[in-house]
């Protein structure tokens, strides 16, 4: 079993768990076990699958977060947990799988920001975060997908959305969200927001602070 490239158990009524002992499959480069019935978390052993390439864990009833040790699975270039009831946050670690070509953790239950180090997938090529709790901005890093099918609606997020994004992404991407802004037609135009200029002056030993209004 140590020796076993693939596993392919998608669409059947399997429950149960993913057991931890999955990980010590480290010659495993595809992994199928969407469309069952699994609940539970994502193993974090499953960051010892140094190997794999593919990983479908989609449409099933997986909770929990997603594991920040998948960010060592640096040979990645399909990632789907679409379609489960996982929480938490997106790990940074995630902006780790350079060579990442699909990436689909929609319909889910994430929260929090999307981190700008998902800006370092410049592979990417599909990019679905939509249906879930995201908020906050959108990080501008994400303007360096060049060639990306990228969807986030159905989130919180609020704020001006990237131009370049814009510009390569159709209006329905950002739908539903909180409050997004941008410089096209059908979009609100984004208010600047104020920030005090402050002037330090260093004059010999003494500073002298300027708030300009």
């Amino acid at each position: 079993m140590k020796n076993l490239i693939t596993l392919d158990l998608d669409h059947n009524h399997f429950t149960g768990f993913i057991p931890s002992l999955l990980g010590q499959l480290t010659k495993l480069e595809f992994l199928y076990l969407n469309g069952n019935r699994i609940k539970g978390s994502i193993p974090f052993k499953i960051g010892q699958l140094e190997n794999a390439n593919t990983i479908f864990l989609n449409n099933n009833n997986l909770t929990g977060v997603i594991p920040s040790s998948l960010g060592n699975l640096t040979n990645m270039i399909y990632l789907t947990l679409r379609g489960n009831q996982i929480s938490g946050y997106i790990p940074p670690e995630i902006g780790n799988l350079r060579t990442l070509s699909h990436l689909d953790i929609s319909e889910n239950l994430i929260s929090g920001n999307i981190p700008s180090q998902l800006g370092n997938l410049k592979q990417v090529d599909y990019f679905n975060l939509s249906h879930n709790n995201l908020s906050g901005p959108i990080p501008h890093s994400l303007s360096n997908y060049t060639s990306t099918k990228i969807d986030l609606s159905q989130n919180h997020l609020e704020g001006h959305i990237p131009f370049q994004l814009l510009s390569r992404a159709p209006l329905e991407a950002f739908a539903h969200n909180n409050v997004l802004c941008g410089e096209v037609k059908g979009l609100p135009h984004c208010k600047k927001s104020y920030h005090p200029i402050i002037l330090i002056t260093l004059v010999s030993l003494s500073t002298t602070v300027v708030i300009l209004g």
